[in-house]
């Protein structure tokens, strides 16, 4: 590792028992002397959250977008459920393939060039379903659309842990997280009066070209910013050394970490319930609650609707504690084992209350509390990451809740073929994140060292 000296010396720190929190401060103070510099660093953050929240509820949307049309779709291709249900999931493998690739990549490249990248990838690959003609051209978009999209969440962690204070990361993070249910509850609302108007032909090309220009103002506008460091009681700009950059050896030692490690053994435990809830709860008001069909499209997306506002408020949760003194990893895992502990509870009179007005109102809370939970799940990783490591960290995670989704919707099926009923599938989801929670709470200890800065410096951003 090479370091350049940008600022000039801090003063003298009053001994070497001086604290690692009255170092951060002391950097700050240098780095921010005046007001109209910390306005425009946050103005220039803003703008880039702004962005990402733009993006990923685009990302989310698009993944919806063969199911606003499968009617259609199928009606012209002449598919039938099997075919139509394997395009629909082939996306899933690559996409969680490529979520443990590109956290690294995020780290080597930055989030400028990786989201930019796989914001294209995307939206090419939406435009192109516009002009199919074969069914093996589904398959190969899908693909790419999974790979696409992989960038995102990862790249989204890195740009926040760059551009916000570690007490100010809770609030960004949130509301990026937050699209995760915005968009699959806009894409309905926003992508049938479009294919009304254009067909599913033209749907397709408008949401590409949309994604195209987005992908085009976030390399335009964002800006990777160089992680800084008090290296020998001076503030020093971090350079990569060649042999720190990420490779197989150091993701290793990266997951080898346990922090790393029971992040996603916890996201892999709780990753059940949620996808659970997403691929069953319809069949759940429809068999179990006697509800109709129209009835339960709308029961059905009030958890989405409380989950987007429980990101967004789970994301502010941790910034309080941390403003209040308490430990930054200690604030963000509060969150984020207590959401999903309530989200678990909450489950169990929502299955057993004869009352279907009971039943939706504790699911609904059980959907915020869930998002909630995983707002602070990325303020974890952020808080136990470098800025040269989070991508990596971030994509463990999520690989690890991905195998955990992949899991809930056979595991519920074959329980519910056991039982012949809704309540064991779903009080062993909600088993498995109280599993998670405390795997979070007693797992997740400490930082994943960065290779880039010498022993004893301080990090910060």
């Amino acid at each position: 590792m090479s370091a350049s000296s940008t600022e000039p010396e801090l003063p003298d720190p009053a001994g070497a028992a001086e604290s690692a929190t009255q170092s951060q401060e002391a950097l700050r103070l240098l780095l921010h002397t005046t007001p109209d510099e910390e306005r425009r660093r946050r103005r220039r953050a803003w703008t880039a959250i702004v962005l990402l929240m733009i993006i990923l509820s685009l990302a989310y949307s698009d993944r919806s977008a063969l199911a606003v049309g499968a009617t259609e779709i199928r009606a012209s291709f002449h598919l039938n459920p099997v075919t139509y249900g394997a395009i629909s999931s082939i996306f899933a493998w690559p996409y969680a393939i490529a979520l443990l690739i590109m956290g690294p990549f995020v780290d080597r490249f930055g989030s400028r060039w990786l989201l930019s990248l796989g914001t294209m990838l995307f939206s090419a690959a939406q435009l192109l379903t516009g002009f199919v003609t074969g069914v093996w051209q589904f398959f190969v978009l899908r693909v790419l659309l999974g790979v696409g999209e992989s960038p995102g969440f990862t790249s989204a962690a890195r740009a926040t842990k760059m551009w916000f204070k570690d007490e100010e990361q809770g609030l960004p993070t949130g509301l990026w997280n937050s699209t995760s249910a915005l968009g699959p509850a806009i894409a309905p609302l926003l992508f049938t009066p479009l294919m009304l108007a254009l067909g599913w032909r033209g749907m397709f090309v408008t949401l590409g070209i949309i994604g195209g220009v987005m992908a085009v103002v976030w390399l335009v506008y964002y800006r990777e910013r160089k992680p800084l460091a008090v290296v020998d009681g001076q503030v020093r700009e971090v350079h990569v050394d060649s042999s720190h950059k990420i490779n197989p050896a150091e993701w290793g030692r990266i997951f080898r970490h346990r922090s790393a490690r029971f992040l996603a053994i916890g996201a892999f435990l709780g990753g059940y319930q949620g996808f659970t809830l997403i691929t069953w709860l319809p069949q759940y008001f429809e068999v179990s609650r006697q509800v109709s069909v129209a009835e339960t499209g709308v029961l059905a997306s009030l958890p989405y609707l409380a989950g987007f506002f429980g990101a967004v408020i789970g994301g502010r949760f941790p910034d309080v504690f941390t403003r209040r003194g308490l430990d930054r990893i200690t604030s963000c895992k509060i969150g984020l084992a207590g959401g999903a502990i309530i989200s678990a509870v909450l489950v169990v009179p929502a299955l057993l209350s004869h009352s279907l007005l009971i039943s939706v109102i504790f699911l609904t809370l059980s959907g915020f509390f869930g998002p909630f939970s995983s707002s602070n799940a990325w303020t974890t990783i952020e808080a136990v990451s470098p800025a040269s490591r989070v991508g990596s960290v971030g994509g463990i995670w999520d690989f690890g809740g991905f195998l955990g989704s992949g899991v809930g919707p056979v595991a519920t099926g074959f329980l519910l073929q056991l039982s012949g009923g809704f309540v064991l599938p779903l009080l062993v989801g909600a088993l498995g994140v109280v599993g998670a929670a405390f795997t979070y709470w007693f797992g997740v200890r400490g930082r994943v060292p960065d290779p880039e800065l010498p022993e004893g410096a301080i990090a910060t951003v």
